[in-house]
């Protein structure tokens, strides 16, 4: 329930009852911080996906490249004026994508780095924002969101509003979750490359805990849908690869 009270109780009962090998995807960025700090004296830890503390193993799906991937197709596909729609969430996630996309869209648009809208991860709030793009930017042709929920909203929201998808408005989400296949139009999308997570989480594992943290970061892949499609292109990009970075502290 991205409650950091409850988190901090379950793993208090995990070490309690000798566990000694923990995967955990932590609920705050900085209040679960503690709680791992403290937990890593007595077990070995990796964080999947999201992270907290920089002492313990961490397996990401690099935001950089995930931004940076959505970003690039939407600019090939002729879109100038964006905006980002995420959640205000304490995830490391999504702080992580949002400040991608304040760096890179300077290279793109340097007024985007205004246009940013902070909800939560809701269909509801994917309506809200459109509404709110539609009213004080109505010359934005692209939309960023953070996953795919918040795209569909956003989309559905456009259409209502007479907004044609994607030759007004091309919009993306992020993880790639069922919404944006069956959704119409499909949703371009950057999917985490899971197998790989997981295999590296279980191989972080086997590691003694007293040993220099890592980070692997991940490489996602995009999946080009209907929603940006404004130009032939082929279907999705190269899967990504795995990589691995020792001691890296302070990258994400």
């Amino acid at each position: 329930q991205n409650d950091p009270d409850l988190e901090r109780e379950c793993v208090d009962q995990l070490i309690a009852r000798r566990v000694d090998r923990i995967l955990i995807s932590p609920v705050h960025h900085a209040r679960s911080r503690r709680m791992i700090d403290q937990a890593r004296s007595s077990a070995s830890i990796v964080q999947v996906d999201r992270y907290a503390s920089l002492r313990t193993h961490r397996v990401l799906t690099d935001p950089r490249q995930t931004i940076g991937l959505v970003l690039d197709h939407m600019a090939s596909q002729g879109c100038t004026r964006f905006a980002f729609v995420g959640a205000a969430d304490s995830a490391s996630v999504s702080i992580s994508r949002l400040a991608a996309y304040r760096t890179k869209i300077k290279q793109i648009d340097a007024s985007g780095i205004e246009r940013t809208l902070t909800g939560d991860y809701s269909l509801g709030w994917g309506h809200e924002a459109a509404n709110r793009i539609l009213r004080h930017w109505p010359e934005v042709d692209a939309v960023v969101c953070g996953n795919d929920l918040i795209a569909l909203g956003v989309i559905q929201e456009l259409l209502k509003q007479g907004r044609d998808i994607p030759k007004d408005v091309a919009v993306t989400g992020c993880d790639d979750s069922v919404f944006s296949s069956t959704s119409r139009p499909s949703i371009t999308s950057v999917e985490q490359p899971v197998t790989a997570m997981a295999v590296h989480a279980i191989g972080l594992l086997s590691d003694h805990f007293n040993e220099d943290p890592v980070t692997a970061l991940l490489e996602p892949k995009l999946n080009i849908r209907e929603s940006t499609l404004r130009k032939r292109e082929c279907a999705s990009t190269p899967k990504g690869t795995a990589t691995s970075v020792a001691n890296q502290k302070n990258e994400i």
